[in-house]
């Protein structure tokens, strides 16, 4: 009897063990977002009437858990569903990072053989420096035994120390290729195998059933961008266009064989509609902080991991450069100033972000998503109104986590948070909010608030009195919502093996012929160059998005440019980089009466010649551009404007020829002018 029990209870033991051990599924799909996937996966079960456990394991652990969606159940019941991370299950290197740990270990091993040569070398010279006393009370060596034993001696020691030298040049240059593979192992290097996601479903049948489970969930650490060829063999034949995708993932997962469809859509951004309420205006305390928020605004670009090395222009809204502006990758320490010209270079080692600042205008944060980025930032007049300076020694807590009290609790004498009848005490703090300094509070939402920053004595002391028992300073967060309801999808149809924790797989999407517009166009007061530009109409109809082009003119490489189809104009142009079979030069002619002084005014003449050469076999059309100085300043006059068949452009300066130049032909243009100003003062000219 006792047997028979033990054999009932090993036998349900097994039962329930066979429900609950994992079921083998496949990805059929993935739907790759231009930030995260979806994952489709399917898996055939037979289930027996009544309660089976089912465990997908061997997952992601980067699964959203309110994205899971089951489907093809039929008439078959789910009693729950549960995602968990399960860190004792670990998932098998590829074979691409075995081999890598298997020739690290190889290099390792001829690192160490070598050492210990070097080691083996050295206590062969101790021997034979210890053993080298030749005389002693009893014995007289002769002077030939002295000459043969120092001659042995010399070339022991010699091939001892050229050995140790050998052995020491093969260590350095293992170790650099040692320190190569490491770097690239690091860099297929994936976390997410030390830990797998696992999805448990607790299913109920009514009978015995067959089905075909799909189960559908998003992931992070996954997307694609946009990545162009523009050809065109000649002014005189279409650009041609190949499109293409490249693709990443880090999930922790392999997809294999894989059918792909590429999405234009963000799962990361909400769409819902934004409310707008109506704006009251009333009298408010002059130190209240602002309720107002400015607008979202949208953002098409996307973070672009294969940029590694930034460079670009920071201009006001008039194009003027802004020198000395702040370009800084977010999060990290690592930035540069932009130099006269408004120009910037940086190296992307970490972060994805930067952000672009200058006094007086508003800072603004873009991703990584271009080698060639440039920006125009906008005056920040409130700013101009007004300057708050808050000083170093700033402890900063952001996204606070519990209630406003306890996260302001401590951080300066006396701090207590009370209802709006609170009067200020011997050790209240002085506060700021968003820049404005204010009395109390607790009118503010805890949710709201982004960073809570308290200044130390030294930062506090600015602020004089008022400022005694600390300074708190508060920042919060706007309302608005993004919108975001327009996406496209791309079906390759070939199947992708795309491995997690490589750099990039490249889809070809689409290859077609644009007809386009072409025209050199030639500025040589900023660059000395002449540049072909391509102008596209109707470009709508052909599905682009903002992303990097390699241009290839004429069978050669001509660099890089950036599409952005999301500007709105009519026709999207394509800089297609410089002809050097077109030269163009700019020079000041000599004026003898260049600068003098009338009575209270300093009188600056300017002339400048422009010289055009075409070295084409064919004629070119050339929109040559140049500029004459715009005033600000009713005492800076601008007078005696020449030019020689130009549209001008009296509002922005703006000097246009248009000019066709046949082959080996030239062509010479001059401007000039006559600035007045007092000759007291001084101007940027």
């Amino acid at each position: 009897m006792k047997n028979i029990f033990l054999l009932i209870l090993l036998l349900t033991h097994s039962f329930l063990f066979s429900n609950e051990k994992g079921t083998p599924s496949t990805i059929e799909k993935v739907v790759v977002y231009l930030n995260g996937a979806q994952i489709i996966r399917t898996s055939t079960l037979s289930l027996k009437s009544g309660t089976t456990v089912i465990i997908f394991n061997d997952l992601s652990p980067n699964i959203d858990e309110n994205s899971i969606q089951v489907s093809g159940l039929g008439d078959v019941s789910i009693l729950s569903l549960q995602y968990d991370i399960n860190y004792l299950e670990k998932k098998k290197e590829s074979d691409e990072i075995e081999n890598l740990i298997t020739r690290i270990k190889l290099f390792e091993k001829k690192i160490a053989y070598q050492k210990n040569r070097i080691k083996g070398l050295q206590e062969e010279k101790t021997l034979l420096v210890s053993n080298r006393k030749l005389v002693n009370e009893t014995h007289t060596v002769s002077l030939v035994k002295i000459q043969e034993f120092s001659k042995y001696y010399r070339s022991q020691v010699e091939t001892i120390h050229n050995a140790v030298f050998e052995a020491e040049q093969t260590i350095d240059s293992l170790e650099n290729e040692l320190g190569a593979l490491k770097k690239q192992l690091e860099k297929f290097k994936n976390h997410n195998k030390e830990k797998r996601g696992e999805i448990t479903l607790n299913l109920d049948a009514p009978v015995n059933a067959n089905i075909h489970l799909k189960l559908k969930y998003n992931v992070s650490s996954a997307g694609w961008f946009p990545v162009y060829d523009i050809k065109t063999q000649s002014i005189d034949h279409p650009l041609s266009l190949h499109y293409r995708a490249h693709v990443y993932q880090k999930t922790g997962t392999d997809w294999e064989n894989t059918k792909i469809v590429l999405s234009t859509k963000d799962p990361t951004i909400n769409n819902e509609n934004p409310e707008l309420n109506t704006h009251f205006l009333n009298f408010i305390n002059k130190y209240s902080a602002k309720s107002l928020t400015n607008p979202v605004r949208r953002n098409p670009y996307r973070y672009n991991p294969m940029v590694k090395r930034v460079a670009g222009k920071v201009l006001d809204e008039t194009g003027m450069p802004l020198p000395g502006a702040n370009v800084i990758i977010k999060g990290t320490s690592t930035g540069t100033l932009t130099n006269f010209e408004g120009e910037y270079e940086i190296e992307i080692n970490e972060g994805n972000t930067l952000v672009f600042s200058y006094i007086g205008f508003l800072t603004e944060e873009l991703p990584v998503y271009s080698s060639i980025m440039n920006i125009k930032l906008k005056e920040d007049y409130e700013a101009l109104e007004e300057v708050v300076v808050t000083g170093y020694g700033i402890n900063k807590k952001r996204n606070p986590k519990g209630s406003l009290a306890s996260n302001l609790g401590g951080k300066a004498p006396g701090i207590t948070i009370r209802g709006s009848s609170t009067t200020k005490m011997d050790k209240t703090p002085f506060y700021i909010v968003d820049g404005m300094m204010v009395d109390d509070i607790s009118y503010l939402d805890e949710n709201e608030i982004v960073t809570i920053e308290t200044l130390d004595d030294t930062a506090s002391s600015m602020y004089g009195s008022q400022a005694e028992n600390g300074v708190i300073v508060i920042t919060t967060k706007g309302y608005t919502i993004n919108k975001n309801i327009i996406t496209k999808e791309f079906n390759i149809k070939k199947p992708y093996n795309i491995a997690s924790a490589k750099d990039v797989t490249v889809i070809d999407i689409d290859k077609f012929d644009i007809p386009a517009e072409y025209r050199y166009l030639a500025a040589p007061v900023i660059n000395e160059n002449v540049f072909l530009l391509a102008e596209i109409s109707n470009w709508e109809n052909f599905d682009l998005l903002p992303g990097e082009a390699n241009i290839y003119f004429d069978g050669s490489y001509a660099g890089k440019t950036f599409i952005d189809p999301l500007k709105v104009e009519k026709k999207l142009k394509v800089s297609l980089g410089a002809d050097p079979n077109i030269i163009v030069s700019r020079r000041q002619l000599n004026n003898f009466k260049d600068k003098n002084f009338t009575g209270s005014l300093t009188i600056i003449n300017k002339t400048y010649e422009l010289v055009l050469k075409n070295n084409k076999p064919h004629s070119v059309e050339i929109s040559l551009l140049d500029r004459i100085p715009v005033s600000q300043n009713k005492e800076i006059k601008v007078d005696d404007i020449e030019y020689s068949n130009a549209y001008y452009d009296d509002k922005k300066g703006i000097v246009k020829w248009k000019i066709t130049l046949q082959p080996s032909e030239g062509a010479k243009k001059t401007l000039s002018y006559e600035v007045k100003y007092p000759k007291w003062k001084k101007i940027n000219l």
